[in-house]
């Protein structure tokens, strides 16, 4: 009975929070979060219900386009749980379409592109630079090309002209240099600093 009751409160308080994505001015970040939390469920029906939502899409997409003074004026941590629901809801075919019209997808590759702040007392930031990219390699990886070799070519030019290659190198771990000749051995040395999971196979 104790189940019962509190499956049936958690859906009442999970059809009012995703009543307010027709209505919202300002979601919160703890609000963002729980948004990206209740799309762990496996049927994918919170997802489709979030993207039916008038504000849905453009909830976990705008801050792509956002100018340099709009995300100044963004609280960091909204920007990285932005991109990280984009990234739940990325394997939905209304996110893959809009994601793959050329000119935002280009706006993504450039997000992937995200440079840290010189200085001292930047190291909050820094680390949201750092995950709000991470979550951006992951929607990328999760973008299913054209098999065609010709409707595939205009996106690797896109990433290849944003620089996406160089950038993607930059998140890889630093390489021991500790590991002497090369044998079977040392090549399987673990990195001195490990990638995050996030990335892991990304």
């Amino acid at each position: 009975r104790d189940f019962c009751l509190s499956r049936g409160l958690g859906d009442v308080y999970k059809r009012q929070l995703l009543n307010t994505l027709d209505t919202y001015s300002y979601l919160s970040i703890n609000i963002i979060a729980i948004l990206m939390n209740i799309c762990l469920e496996n049927t994918n029906i919170i997802k489709k219900e979030i993207l039916s939502h008038q504000k849905g899409l453009d909830l976990a997409t705008a801050q792509l386009k956002y100018t340099s003074k709009q995300r100044q004026d963004e609280d960091p941590m909204l920007l990285v749980r932005k991109a990280g629901l984009l990234a739940r809801l990325v394997s939905e075919k209304t996110v893959q379409d809009y994601l793959f019209k050329v000119d935002n997808y280009k706006l993504l590759c450039q997000r992937i592109l995200l440079t840290p702040v010189d200085g001292e007392g930047d190291a909050q930031l820094n680390k949201c630079l750092y995950d709000e990219c991470t979550h951006y390699i992951r929607i990328l990886a999760s973008l299913t090309l054209p098999s065609a070799a010709s409707a595939a070519e205009p996106y690797i030019r896109i990433g290849s002209e944003c620089g996406v290659p160089g950038a993607l190198l930059q998140v890889f771990p630093t390489p021991r240099r500790d590991g002497g000749e090369v044998t079977p051995t040392s090549v399987t040395l673990m990195p001195a600093e490990l990638p995050p999971a996030l990335l892991i196979g990304k």
